[in-house]
């Protein structure tokens, strides 16, 4: 099956009839040309963000119909379901190949565990369409890989993209009381202008900590109190403050946010986290699952997050590496140290790696490092980082090839999330991607000769001396930082003259670039100029309201989910590259071979036996994180025997902690009694490399 997703009416024909994962709803996948041709009267006419997108039901009722379509290749199943009793799937793809697909490599797929991130379910769909388009790459693939893809991991939240009013939210359909008021989910968001899509609302409030942006007031940004400028507006989701607390929407449906939920770095403060880790059902299942599949080296989370544009920290540079810090008591006195002794790691392995229990005990630099840094691990190890950064070196040549944007902004993996406890937890080689961003602000090019504006000469400069700057430099430097493309220079050069905003004003537009606290500012800013330039209709102009107490206010902004799931025709590019990153990580796998087997005569009916194993995969046969956990057994070749034969020399297996990617190797000799003759068979096995072995007869000669 090749293209498109299926029509309701083909679907049901393959599957023969009703599946027990059939759920009303229509599949619906519009070819990007139309959606192209149709999108500005599509959006003009106030239509749907979540077109082209495939809620749970849907999803469920395609994965069916792939399963009936390939047997024996595809297969699905409910891993458990969500706390509203949606099943949770997984389809698992592995073709014929020389090894079982129980035995081989294993990838894990994962999307949208935090709930708003739609876009990602659809690039899980896109990865199955192509695994099994029957083409040589994908039958390559599955011929040496075992794929398991996940595309709805919480499928309560996901369906909120297409509710009435759409409301993005992460939290699964359980109960959680978050203002401990002894009720659950009674004051969540309210549509109050009736447009369908819960969006912002302000409220006028002296003490508020939000005011309108001075060059585009369409936007909202926080008072800075160093500009002296007082806030005017209080900032919420949209909605009424239902249960009369003067809290708006702190308690909205739904309960657990599955993708906080996980083991590691859990959030306890968190009420949408949890109560304790893997206490919501998705993440039980999802835990379960993973570790009963031990065979999966690598995976891919598509969510929020993008860990190959926003690299994470690497191990030794925070206070366990190269910053000196207190030696505890405890370890002091043990290492022969005066007592508050403050040292890098570095400088404390030179004085302790000699003394004989450290040698003794295998005790080594990152078991070292663990003692002196307690508390979860939030950084990468830097031969695993190293690893990752030449992914996304390659990931950045496909986004710029498809014409995306690969040095836009993007957030890591969080604490309590699925990605982070995959790394850290279970031993595999795992990250996020976000599928899709909106692009960094692009200004024009400056004539030769030109010279730009900077923060440091605008904010210096009288209104008269703004005036005169060249209309065609200040609109690069609109442009430049993120200003909507419809406020243009002479406008900005107009309300200057006229007093109503300042030079330090847009002076601050750089300085939001470069001051942390105002990051999030300016990507908001680049945000809503992309979704101005390119989504019309998806900015709702602030409209007055009256509160149910009697208060004015206004709603309106950006629709909440078009940070993460842009129009479909936007998202398609998107999912190509991503398709192909995730088959690269495939071919990147460990996998174990047999280099070499030699038999040679040593005497009478004595032969001695070497064999040589190999990971000929990119990726060690599990991460330094892996072993430092010590979550994986070592790999290990074995001999086995012909019957009547004994071992005069060797154990029958040998091991090694890890094996790094194409040059690690594991060897072994063995001197064998054989007085029947017959053949020997060596085995190499890994958690996640997969299994290999060969046979040699003993006579001298290999096999």
């Amino acid at each position: 099956m090749t293209g498109n997703l299926l029509s309701p009416g083909v679907a049901t024909a393959i599957m023969g009839g009703p599946s027990r994962y059939r759920r009303p709803g229509v599949l619906r996948r519009i070819p990007p040309a139309v959606l192209a041709m149709l999108s500005g009267l599509a959006w003009a006419a106030g239509a749907s963000l979540s077109a082209g997108y495939h809620d749970t039901a849907e999803v469920e009722r395609q994965l069916a119909a792939w399963a009936a379509a390939h047997p024996g290749i595809a297969e699905v199943s409910a891993i458990g379901a969500s706390a509203a009793g949606s099943p949770l799937l997984v389809i698992r793809i592995a073709g014929p190949g020389e090894i079982p697909p129980e035995e081989r490599p294993a990838l894990f797929v994962g999307a949208n565990v935090d709930g708003r991130h739609n876009a990602g379910t659809e690039a899980a769909l896109a990865l199955v369409r192509k695994l099994l388009d029957g083409s040589d790459r994908s039958r390559d693939a599955i011929a040496r890989t075992t794929f398991f893809v996940a595309p709805v991991l919480n499928p309560d939240a996901h369906d909120a993209f297409f509710g009435t009013p759409r409301a993005p939210r992460t939290a699964n359909g359980g109960e959680v009381d978050r203002d401990r008021d002894g009720f659950a989910g009674e004051d969540g968001p309210d549509d109050l202008d009736g447009d369908g899509v819960i969006r912002m609302l302000r409220i006028p409030d002296p003490a508020g900590e939000w005011l309108p942006d001075p060059i585009d007031p369409r936007l909202m940004v926080r008072r800075d109190p160093r500009r002296r400028r007082a806030g005017a507006f209080r900032l919420v989701v949209e909605g009424e403050d239902d249960d009369g607390d003067g809290r708006f929407n702190e308690d909205g449906p739904g309960g657990i946010d599955p993708d906080r939920n996980f083991p590691h770095a859990f959030p306890f403060p968190d009420p949408a986290a949890g109560p304790w880790p893997s206490a919501a059902p998705e993440t039980r299942a999802i835990l379960d699952f993973l570790l009963a599949h031990r065979r999966i080296a690598a995976a891919v989370i598509f969510g929020p997050a993008n860990d190959l544009l926003a690299l994470p920290p690497e191990r030794g540079r925070g206070a366990s590496g190269g910053t000196p810090v207190e030696i505890p008591g405890r370890f002091a006195r043990r290492f022969g140290l005066e007592p508050g002794a403050r040292m890098t790691l570095d400088e404390l392995w030179d004085r302790v790696k000699d003394l004989p229990f450290v040698r003794s005990g295998g005790l080594d630099k990152d078991r070292l490092a663990a003692m002196l840094a307690p508390g979860p691990a939030k950084e990468w190890d830097a031969e695993d980082r190293a690893d990752l950064a030449r992914l996304a070196e390659a990931y950045r040549e496909r986004l710029r090839a498809a014409g995306l944007d690969p040095e836009r902004r993007a957030d890591r993996s969080g604490p309590g999330g699925l990605a982070a406890w995959l790394y850290f937890q279970y031993g595999a080689f795992a990250f996020s991607l976000d599928v899709w961003g909106p692009p960094r602000p692009r200004a024009p090019e400056p004539k030769e000769g030109d010279t730009e504006l900077t923060a440091a000469s605008l904010s210096k400069m009288t209104r008269e001396e703004f005036a005169e700057i060249p209309p065609d430099r200040l609109e690069r430097f609109l442009r430049a930082h993120g200003v909507a493309p419809d406020v243009g220079a002479a406008s900005v050069i107009d309300r200057v003259r006229a007093g109503e905003i300042s030079p330090e004003d847009v002076a601050a537009l750089a300085a939001a670039r470069e001051d942390e606290r105002a990051r999030g500012e300016a990507r908001r800013r680049a945000l809503f100029a992309w979704a101005v330039e390119r989504v019309p209709g998806a900015y709702r102009p602030w409209t007055a309201v009256r509160l149910k107490d009697g208060r004015a206010a206004e709603t309106g902004g950006l629709d909440p989910f078009l940070a993460l799931n842009p129009p479909r025709e936007i998202l398609d590019p998107a999912l190509d590259v991503h398709v192909e990153t995730v088959l690269d990580l495939a071919d990147k796998l460990p996998r174990l071979e047999i280099a070499s087997l030699e038999v040679r005569p040593a005497g009478r009916a004595v032969f001695t036996v070497r064999a040589v194993a190999a990971n000929s995969g990119f990726l060690a046969t599990h991460t330094r994180q892996a072993a430092r956990a010590r979550v994986h057994l070592p790999v290990r070749l074995s001999i086995r025997l012909p019957e009547g034969a004994a071992l005069l020399a060797g154990r029958p297996w040998v091991a090694a902690e890890r094996l790094a990617g194409v040059t690690g190797r594991l060897e072994a000799e063995w001197l064998v009694h054989a007085p029947e003759g017959g053949a020997v068979e060596v085995e190499a096995v890994s958690d996640q490399a997969g299994r290999a072995s060969a046979v040699a007869e003993l006579r001298g000669t290999a096999r």
